[in-house]
C-alpha cells in the first residue's frame, strides 16, 4: 500500500496528520455493507495533488478503482466542506444522464474515517492544470474547449426539479445569500476585530 500522508491545515491550529490510512479497515467494512466491495483487500493508491479543498484519494481493490472525497480533518466552519451535499448533487446529475462519475455511497458517520465522505467511480482521463492547454496542438485545444462549452450548456438545460432530492431548489437573491454566507464564515474564523467587514457586507 502506498499513501501520501499530507496534513490538513486549520488556521491557528497545529497540522493534522491524515487519519485515513488508520481508518481503512473501517472504511472497507462499510463498503462491504453497502455492497460495493467484496473480500478483496482495500488499499490507498494515492492522494490527488490538485483540488484539495476536500482531500481526495484513489483507492484500489483488485482491478477496481474508487475515488473517495472527504472533509478535511479538524474543526470546520458551519456548512463548510459539505461533501454529502456534493455527493447528492453528483448522484442526481447522474440520474439525468449528465456525464459525471457514478456516485456510489456517502456517509456523515464520523466513526468510520473521522469525517463525512463519499465514494464514486474512478474515470480515466487527462487532467490539465494549464487552462491554456499549451502542450496541445490547435486542433486538440479547439476540441476540448468545444466540449467544455457543450457540457456547460447541457448542465444549464437540466431542470432544477431533477436535483430537488439533493436539496437544490430555485431561490432568489443569489448575490445576497452569498454575501451572508461568506460574512458569517469570516466572522466565525476571524482572529482580530475589523470594522471594515460592516462596510463591505
Amino acid at each position: 500500500m502506498t499513501t501520501n500522508e499530507k496534513t490538513a491545515e486549520t488556521p491557528g491550529a497545529a497540522p493534522l496528520k491524515d487519519r485515513l490510512p488508520g481508518n481503512l479497515p473501517k472504511l472497507a467494512a462499510f463498503m462491504k455493507i453497502q455492497g460495493i466491495l467484496d473480500d478483496t483487500p482495500l488499499e490507498i493508491l494515492r492522494r490527488f495533488e490538485n483540488g484539495q479543498s476536500n482531500p481526495t484519494y484513489l483507492l484500489g481493490a483488485g482491478d477496481r478503482r474508487f475515488v473517495l472525497r472527504k472533509q478535511p480533518d479538524g474543526p470546520l466552519l458551519p456548512k463548510a466542506h459539505d461533501v454529502i451535499r456534493e455527493y447528492g448533487i453528483i448522484r442526481e446529475l447522474g440520474r439525468t444522464g449528465f456525464p459525471v462519475a457514478r456516485a456510489l455511497t456517502g456517509s456523515d458517520d464520523r466513526e468510520i474515517i473521522g469525517t463525512a465522505f463519499y465514494l464514486m467511480d474512478f474515470i480515466e482521463g487527462a487532467v490539465f492544470s494549464d487552462a491554456g492547454l499549451a502542450t496541445l496542438n490547435r486542433g486538440d485545444r479547439a476540441e476540448i474547449y468545444s466540449g467544455m462549452i457543450t457540457t456547460l450548456a447541457r448542465l444549464h438545460q437540466i431542470d432544477t426539479a431533477a436535483l430537488a432530492p439533493a436539496g437544490i431548489t430555485p431561490r432568489e437573491d443569489f448575490i445576497g445569500r452569498q454575501i451572508k454566507i461568506w460574512r458569517g464564515a469570516y466572522i466565525a474564523s476571524q482572529t482580530t476585530a475589523d470594522d471594515r467587514i460592516e462596510t463591505v457586507a
